[in-house]
């Protein structure tokens, strides 16, 4: 009994050793540098709460940004999610090709988090990408994906949902 359990720690160390330099310690350490006024040239000067008085008080940029986090969830999540029943639903049917289907489905889910995903979708929504050469042919002029808060927050929204 006593060598399962030496065992069982055996098994769960290095997770949360990982999980404790890569998660608890970063986390720790931002909080305590958000309380101090830090430069790379001097140490960090403790300042205590004014840098989230300030933040909240005066700058306009925390507050679009904070907007533009809830818009993301708001609409990602629920796409997400109705999504993924939707698919679920149609993945469930006895069709003829649905293999494929299932296939042709799944591999983003693989692929998904790759720095050649992102490269392709990159070069898919540039400036003279994919899409804009495609929207060119039909006569659209083409569309700035990724400078656009508009469109920026529809292309990510996109590669969400395709993940």
């Amino acid at each position: 009994m006593y060598e399962n359990r030496l065992l069982g720690f055996a098994y769960v160390t290095p997770f949360i050793i990982g999980l404790l330099v890569f998660t608890a310690f970063p986390f720790l350490a931002s909080l305590g540098l958000s309380f101090t006024e830090y430069n790379l040239i001097r140490p960090p000067v403790w300042v205590g709460l004014e840098n989230y008085k300030y933040m909240f008080l005066y700058d306009d940029l925390f507050w679009k940004s904070l907007g533009g986090t809830f818009s993301y969830v708001f609409l990602t999540v629920p796409l997400k999610l109705a999504f993924a029943l939707y698919i679920a639903h149609i993945l469930n049917y006895k069709l003829k090709g649905i293999n494929l289907f299932r296939t042709g489905y799944y591999v983003p889910s693989i692929l998904g988090g790759s720095v050649a995903i992102a490269v392709l979708w990159r070069y898919m929504f540039a400036d003279y990408g994919i899409i804009n050469l495609f929207l060119g042919l039909v006569g659209i002029d083409p569309v700035n994906w990724f400078g656009e808060p508009g469109w920026a927050l529809f292309t990510i929204t996109l590669l969400r949902l395709w993940q």
